[in-house]
C-alpha cells in the first residue's frame, strides 16, 4: 500500500488497507495515522471513523474511540458497527450500563439478527450474569444452532474461569500414626 500511495497519495482505500495491516501487526499508532489520512480524504465515510475508533480503543484511548463512534452515528444512524464498537469502548472504560445500551441499539439497527445477542451474551458472561447470558444464547440458538452452541460453550468456559479464580482449599494432610 505504501507503493500505491507513492503513486497516488489521494487513494483513500490504500490508507485504509494499510491501516488494517498495521492493526493486524499490533501497531495501533500507525493504524490511527492511516485511518486519519483516509478520513481526511473521505470525511463522510462512517465506516472509517468506526475503524479508527476500534484502533483507538485498542490503544486504550476509549474517550477518543467513543467520539469517533459518535461521529459515525451522526453520519449514519443505522451503522450497527458504530454502536458495537462504542459498546466495547464503554465496556473497556468500565461503564457496563452504557455498553449494554449500545449493544441494544446495535441490535435494533443491525440487519444481522444473531451478532448483537451473541455480543451481549459475552458481555453478560464477563460480568458473571449467567442467567442473562443463557437467555441471549438461547435466542441465538433459535436462529443458528452452531452459534448457539458456541455461545453456551462460552458460558461454561466463563464458569470454569470463575471457579479457577476461587481459592482452592486443600484437605488437611492425613494424621500420621506412630507405632
Amino acid at each position: 500500500m505504501t507503493e500505491v500511495l507513492a503513486l497516488d497519495p489521494t487513494y483513500m482505500r490504500a490508507f485504509a488497507n494499510r491501516a488494517i495491516g498495521w492493526e493486524s501487526k499490533g501497531d495501533f499508532d500507525q493504524a490511527v495515522v492511516d485511518y486519519t489520512s483516509a478520513i481526511a480524504l473521505t470525511p463522510d465515510d462512517a465506516s472509517l471513523y468506526v475503524d479508527r475508533a476500534r484502533a483507538l480503543n485498542k490503544k486504550g484511548e476509549h474517550d477518543r474511540a467513543i467520539v469517533d463512534c459518535d461521529i459515525a452515528i451522526d453520519i449514519d444512524p443505522a451503522n450497527e458497527m458504530a454502536y458495537g464498537v462504542r459498546g466495547v469502548a464503554w465496556e473497556d472504560k468500565g461503564d457496563a450500563v452504557q455498553a449494554q445500551a449500545d449493544y441494544d441499539k446495535a441490535e435494533s439497527v443491525r440487519a444481522d439478527p444473531i451478532t448483537p445477542y451473541h455480543d451481549r451474551a459475552l458481555s453478560w458472561i464477563a460480568k458473571g450474569e449467567r442467567k442473562r447470558a443463557e437467555a441471549d444464547c438461547k435466542h441465538v440458538e433459535g436462529l443458528d444452532a452452531d452459534k448457539g452452541r458456541d455461545c453456551a460453550r462460552r458460558i461454561i468456559e466463563g464458569r470454569m474461569t470463575a471457579a479457577a479464580a476461587r481459592p482452592v482449599l486443600s484437605p488437611a494432610p492425613p494424621k500420621m500414626r506412630l507405632e
